[in-house]
């Protein structure tokens, strides 16, 4: 069985409540993150950009360790028709 085939049937068994519930918890994020936002955007630039420091680091430390050691082999060149 397939990928697709497996998501169709997936699809076709998932409960309409479970749909229902997670449209609304969905709505309920859209409506309240602005909101929460706004209260505690101090807090929460500095929580972001936090974050983004350790994701940075994080990268080129794996991109030190692990992707620059992939052998690169030499480009082949296609041939023109």
């Amino acid at each position: 069985m397939g990928t697709i085939n497996r998501w169709k049937l997936h699809q076709q068994l998932e409960p309409p409540v479970l749909r229902l519930v997670s449209s609304e918890s969905c709505c309920l994020c859209l409506e309240t993150l602005p909101y929460l936002y706004d209260q505690y955007e101090e807090e929460a630039d500095y929580l972001l950009a936090r974050t983004l420091r350790w994701m940075k680091k994080t990268y080129k430390q794996i991109d030190k360790e692990y992707i620059r050691k992939i052998p690169r082999g030499p480009v082949k060149v296609k041939k023109q028709r």
